[in-house]
């Protein structure tokens, strides 16, 4: 049973809820997030996809409706860029597409994180709200979690919490699962700068989605 309750986020491509009490949770599947066995998909576009709206240079750069591909737990993908040394070799130019585009899908559904699977990028990353970066918002790129943690001492399982995933483009689609609110990862930058953070509730509910949405196969490879 989660110990309290919390309020709702954008964050993920996809809204995130702490709920309070078991006998809400009728669709929890009993796996933790990050071991969840989803059918596997290969990104076949290249490091990023084709959106027209960039093609066409749509006024204000709105993403079409179709273009912001939210995770909805039927698939976890895999590329050529689940290896390190491929993703050291990814320019900082194609990152900072890829962080312009979480900008564009988080400004118009209301999101405080955007997974990279959703904006057609193959390099696995977690995209985060941030009002100081330069683009406001910042990247986790292949983060591997450290260590979890719990009221700022190292358990043997961080505090889980049950969590209720709504897609923000199909509002009947929800799926409850069990995620650590408070994550200590390794990351890489776009400047390929390796970084340690602590991160807490929406963006460590980000980074386990993430987990997901890229297949298990993948993240052995990544975490080494």
């Amino acid at each position: 049973m989660v110990a309290q309750a919390a309020t709702t986020v954008g964050a993920g491509g996809i809204l995130f809820t702490t709920l309070m009490g078991s006998g809400i949770i009728n669709d929890f599947t009993g796996k933790s997030d990050t071991h969840m066995e989803l059918k596997e998909s290969v990104f076949e576009s290249g490091v990023l996809s084709q959106w027209s709206s960039e093609a066409l240079g749509v006024e204000g750069n709105e993403p079409f409706d179709d273009e912001c591909q939210f995770f909805n737990f039927t698939t976890a993908f895999t590329s050529e860029f689940c290896e390190p040394f491929a993703i050291t070799r990814i320019q900082t130019s194609v990152t900072n597409a890829a962080i312009s585009r979480s900008v564009r899908c988080a400004a118009k559904f209301d999101l405080e994180c955007v997974l990279s699977s959703e904006i057609g990028f193959a390099v696995p990353a977690a995209f985060v709200a941030d009002p100081k970066s330069e683009f406001g918002m910042r990247e986790l790129i292949a983060p591997k979690v450290v260590d979890q943690w719990t009221g700022g001492s190292k358990t043997e399982h961080s505090d889980e919490r049950f969590v209720r995933i709504n897609v923000p483009s199909d509002t009947f689609n929800t799926r409850t699962v069990r995620m650590n609110d408070t994550l200590t990862v390794e990351y890489m930058t776009k400047n390929r700068r390796m970084v340690q953070e602590t991160l807490k509730f929406s963006d460590s509910f980000c980074v386990n989605l993430l987990r997901v949405a890229f297949s298990n196969a993948c993240w052995s490879t990544l975490d080494g």
